[in-house]
């Protein structure tokens, strides 16, 4: 497996598999980030079958007023993307998920098929990444979809075809994992930008 390495403004932005990461919508009235961070877990946490005490969950975007998405990934993981960071020589670098980093769909999902897998952003604002692209569809009601790239989706009626983004949507994505005990500050790149790179785990 491995994780793609992303030019943007400056800081390095590490794109991570989604099939890793949790998401979901939260309701959270609270007047300050802080305190939202804080009572994030414990809004998800009927949500998540091991419990709490093995999941790191960070904060994402606002999609509405006072509702949010939050992430939820295992300790094990983010312990070991972290290490690979700083093999890597970029330990403070942030990681988003890579479904976060397809432009989004206000009118439904928002598809890019690569070989076996599938990342795809929900209107809700959250995303996934899936090898059964039409079990989910079908699940989900059909919704829309708008395909980006040329990768095959049998079995899905695809209602607009994209061209590929050049880059992935890195500055859209607005969401870093890396919060609370993971969060490093920035990791500035030489002349603004980062050559891409593709890093083993």
């Amino acid at each position: 497996m491995a994780f793609a390495v992303h030019p943007s403004r400056g800081t390095a932005v590490v794109a991570v598999p989604t099939e890793h990461v949790h998401m979901s919508l939260v309701d959270l009235p609270l007047p300050s980030a802080r305190k939202r961070l804080a009572a994030a877990p414990f809004a998800i946490e009927e949500r998540l079958a091991a419990g709490l005490d093995g999941v790191h969950v960070a904060l994402g975007p606002a999609v509405a007023p006072n509702r949010y998405v939050v992430a939820a990934v295992s300790h094990e993981q983010m312990s070991a993307w972290v290490a690979a960071l700083e093999e890597a020589g970029i330990k403070r670098a942030r990681l988003v998920p890579d479904a976060m980093t397809v432009p989004p769909n206000p009118d439904g999902w928002s598809v890019w098929a690569l070989g076996d897998r599938a990342l795809v952003r929900r209107a809700d604002g959250t995303a996934f990444a899936t090898a059964n692209l039409p079990l989910m569809w079908r699940a989900a009601g059909e919704p829309m979809v708008r395909a980006f790239g040329e990768g095959e989706m049998p079995g899905i009626i695809v209602a607009e075809r994209l061209e590929r983004p050049q880059t992935p949507a890195m500055d859209k994505a607005v969401f870093d994992l890396r919060q609370g005990k993971y969060a490093p500050g920035g990791e500035k790149t030489s002349g603004g930008w980062l050559r891409a790179a593709m890093i083993a785990l």
